[in-house]
């Protein structure tokens, strides 16, 4: 070793940088986490009677005895959390509802079992899972929240996806997907799988099963654990057989059958060719190459020229096909993710700010532990292994395969769900939240057009109050003026006594003229002075009511701002894994798969010497076969005669009912109808009868106008007939309104009306359908039966 050429404590920082840094990628980085994971499973080992004979060993042990069970305690474990129930199972395990203790946070778990891992080496990419949900940052891929270990096996904590996966999906839709709702959906596929690429990874097992819908109806891309890492080349050389045999590429199975080593492997685009079989999937509710016979998947699959094929009644797009032809061709004509972002079906998609957009199936929750969407599984009891009995004599190293296993995510990225955990009635209530943003939003909207009314009659009121007042000081010095012109007027009048009698007559006229106008004027200011305190109790009254709104403006913007952050971090709080394939048959198809990988030469080597010894058994046995089968069938078709009889029974039943609601319902809608009709004439009488108040109160109006001069009290009595007047046109108003309504109730109950022969119709044409689907299904079992006893006698011949 050369001597270093930085000092010691810049090593030191380095070091402490490169252990403080992120445990994100299991295979390459160097973390305390591996360092912890290395120290436990140091003194495991040696913390055995055996091992202790040594006494360095001992000495070891007795030093760190205290220290690593309390570090056991310190980190995440199984204790953690509460199991709920499980979702889901697989070959190397389970995945399991969980809530965690303390902040009551709901995740899923897979469990895998150490022992299946170590036996299945070249199949089990647990490492690659774990690295791949704690690097992803796209909101299209399950992300990890812990990874652990015991003794027996791994634990996997990651988001929970209550909507269930696309299988269960595409049955809640009858079998197909409509072509927007796949579209969408084929487009998040396509981004989370860009995504998987750009990290070095090919996923190899694309299909609805593992494609999950989160609380708010977006795509999750789940189970990593049949990934592989691209070379420097950007190939896959891993032979061994992995993923669902329907969904495989053909340069995937070309490779697993070839002993070629001069063969380069195969590229990330198998995962494309998987999204064009999804996409087939989708709109057409089975894979293109299916079959009961695994050869005859295979065979299909390799020769899908000739193979591929859309059902005639099949209503898509050209657009749609060509994606999927673009996708399920030869690898070297398949598209590249960016070349598919760019066809003319995902012209109107904004792909920067897809997973903002509403999506187009929202599930419907109870809960955020709800898993009504997910098959129910029995939790069984783990099996006793004998060599976890055994006692350990040397070093077993069993262990040390998964050093670096595990992981915490980072504080930063657990901050977005701090407020969500110390609020669980808001994360148990989104869509609630999302109302009452939406009703607060249009509260403020009205609050901000009421705020500018007040401000524009606050303007008009001030405007008027300095005109007044403008007025009001010419007031006051036309007075003022004028009580100056009344005291020389006076002053004149009682020094000129030498002045003639009709001067004095006349002075004293333009001092009472002078006296009156004073008195006008200084009532005309009065009335003024008190117009100016009215308005401005008014405008006193406007300021508050303008400070009232601003500060209920203020609040509902900040409770905006809360509604908007919770929806946010609602949105992004994700949950769950796996679960609930498709079909049965399928799940018993692959399970078989998994079980005969590795006894498929011997069984194929026993089969073929019990043939050679069965020939006349199998004979006989066809022949009674046969004749069992023609039983059958003859009874099924008496099935089929008397489920047509039932089948027509109830449709005449179905009929009579449905006949005699709509007679009921007509009866109701004519007597509506007529009674409305009743109303309709009455309300018409009462509005003659209010028109002809109306001139009489209006005569009654011209002749109080014509007296108000000369008496206060017939004044008095012009105003109540007007406020009668303005009365009676609000009954006639409301009287109007009340027939509109009355219309508008007939026009509704017309289209109940409608609905019910509409649905009438539906249920006559699911009858039909179901007596077609039911021979079609006879008749397809009896060409089935004929085809395997054929090809029994072929086998045989």
């Amino acid at each position: 070793m050369e001597p270093a050429a930085e000092s010691i404590s810049v090593r030191s920082m380095r070091i402490n940088e490169v252990l403080s840094g992120p445990a994100i990628m299991a295979t390459t980085a160097l973390n305390k986490e591996l360092l912890f994971d290395a120290i436990i499973l140091l003194f495991d080992e040696c913390n055995n009677e055996f091992m202790k004979s040594d006494p360095l060993i001992t000495n070891f042990v007795n030093k760190f005895k205290m220290a690593i069970p309390e570090l056991k305690s310190l980190r995440v474990n199984r204790l953690d959390f509460e199991s709920k129930q499980v979702i889901g199972k697989g070959h190397f395990g389970d995945v399991e509802l969980v809530v965690e203790k303390h902040t009551k946070d709901i995740f899923a778990m897979k469990v895998l079992k150490k022992d299946n891992l170590l036996n299945h080496r070249d199949i089990a990419f647990y490492e690659y899972e774990r690295d791949i949900m704690a690097s992803s940052s796209s909101p299209f891929l399950t992300q990890l929240h812990y990874a652990f270990q015991d003794f027996q096996n791994l634990y996997l904590v990651m988001d929970y996806h209550p909507g269930g996966d696309f299988a269960n999906l595409i049955d809640k839709f009858n079998g197909t997907l409509p072509e927007e709702t796949a579209k969408f959906y084929i487009a998040e596929l396509l981004l989370a799988v860009k995504h998987l690429h750009t990290m070095g990874f090919a996923h190899r097992d694309i299909k609805p099963e593992n494609m999950m819908l989160d609380r708010v109806g977006h795509l999750k891309l789940v189970d990593f654990g049949s990934s592989a890492k691209l070379n420097r080349d950007g190939k896959i050389c891993v032979r061994m057989p992995v993923g669902t045999s329907e969904y495989l590429a053909p340069e995937v199975l070309i490779f697993m059958q070839s002993n070629s080593k001069s063969m380069e492997g195969y590229g990330p685009q198998c995962d494309l060719w998987s999204v064009g079989i999804v996409a087939y999937e989708m709109v057409t509710g089975d894979t293109p190459f299916n079959s009961e016979q695994q050869a005859v998947i295979y065979s299909n699959i390799l020769n899908f020229d000739n193979i591929l094929k859309y059902p005639n009644n099949l209503k898509v797009s050209s657009s749609y096909r060509q994606m999927i032809e673009s996708l399920v061709c030869h690898v070297d004509k398949r598209f590249t993710v960016d070349m598919m972002l760019d066809l003319d079906i995902f012209s109107k998609i904004n792909f920067n700010s897809l997973h903002d957009q509403v999506p187009p199936y929202i599930p419907s929750l109870s809960s955020d532990n709800d898993v009504s969407n997910f098959p129910i599984h029995e939790r069984v009891r783990p099996a006793l292994n004998i060599n976890d009995f055994k006692k350990q004599k040397h070093f077993s190293g069993r262990d040390l395969p998964f050093i670096g296993f595990t992981y915490c995510m980072q504080v930063s990225k657990r901050n977005q769900s701090y407020f969500m955990t110390n609020n669980p009635e808001l994360e148990t209530s989104i869509r609630v939240k999302r109302k009452e943003l939406e009703d607060a939003q249009v509260l403020i909207q009205a609050y901000e057009e009421k705020l500018a009314e007040y401000d524009s009659l606050f303007v008009d009121n001030e405007q008027k109050i300095k005109k007044m007042e403008e007025e009001n000081v010419l007031l006051h010095v036309d007075v003022t003026s004028l009580s100056s012109e009344l005291g020389r007027l006076t002053k004149i009048s009682e020094t000129s006594d030498t002045s003639r009698e009709d001067m004095n007559i006349t002075q004293k006229k333009q001092a009472e003229m002078v006296k009156d106008e004073i008195d006008k004027w200084e009532i005309k200011t009065i009335n003024e002075l008190y117009n100016i305190e009215e308005l401005k109790v008014q405008n006193e009254d406007l300021q508050a009511q303008n400070s009232e709104l601003q500060s209920q403006l203020f609040k509902h913007q900040d409770d905006i701002k809360i509604y908007q952050s919770n929806e946010e971090q609602l949105n992004k709080k994700i949950i769950k894994l796996k679960s609930k394939l498709k079909h049965m048959v399928r799940r018993s198809k692959q399970l078989t798969e998994e079980n005969s990988i590795d006894n498929h030469v011997s069984a194929l080597i026993s089969e073929m010497k019990i043939k050679e010894d069965a020939f006349e058994v199998e004979k006989n046995k066809l022949n009674a076969d046969n004749q069992c089968l023609k039983k059958k069938i003859v009874v099924m078709e008496k099935d089929l005669e008397s489920l047509n009889v039932k089948i027509s029974q109830y449709a005449e039943k179905e009929l009579a009912v449905l006949s005699e609601h709509k007679n009921i319902c007509k009866k109701i809608a004519s007597d509506f109808e007529s009674k409305l009709n009743c109303l309709t004439q009455e309300k018409d009488n009462e509005i003659e009868k209010l028109h002809l108040q109306i001139a009489q109160l209006q005569q009654q109006n011209c002749c109080i106008n014509s007296e108000s001069l000369l008496s206060f009290e017939k004044h008095e009595t012009a105003i109540s007939a007007k406020e009668n007047e303005k009365e009676l046109e609000t009954e006639m108003r409301n009287r109007a309104q009340e027939i509109r309504d009355l219309k508008l109730d007939l026009r509704i109950l017309q289209r109940k009306y409608k609905t019910m022969e509409d649905n009438i119709s539906s249920l006559r044409e699911y009858h039909k359908d179901a007596r077609n689907n039911f021979k079609q299904e006879i008749a397809k079992l009896q060409e089935e039966n004929k085809l395997q006893i054929k090809n029994k006698e072929d086998e045989l011949k």
